[in-house]
């Protein structure tokens, strides 16, 4: 969510704006420094899919492990 407040404010509402008030581009402040910022977020937002996607892995592995075991058998 806060990523893409920050992509919305920077690339749709602030140039809006500055356009409007001052007549000159806006320069979009997330992509100086070659875009970093953006490079950052994409890091963390690959990371946190990742183990959110090895997390539902798991539990779907439990669950047929589960229902796989039939009730009287020996395990």
């Amino acid at each position: 969510m806060t990523y893409s407040l920050i992509c919305l404010a920077d690339f749709l509402v602030f140039p809006l704006i500055w356009q409007i008030f001052f007549k000159t581009p806006w320069i979009a402040q997330s992509i100086k420094d070659g875009g970093m910022l953006h490079i950052s977020f994409g890091a963390i937002l690959g990371a946190a899919a990742y183990t959110r996607g090895a997390e539902k892995i798991q539990a779907l592995k439990a669950q047929l492990n589960t229902s796989n075991e039939q009730p009287g058998s020996p395990t």
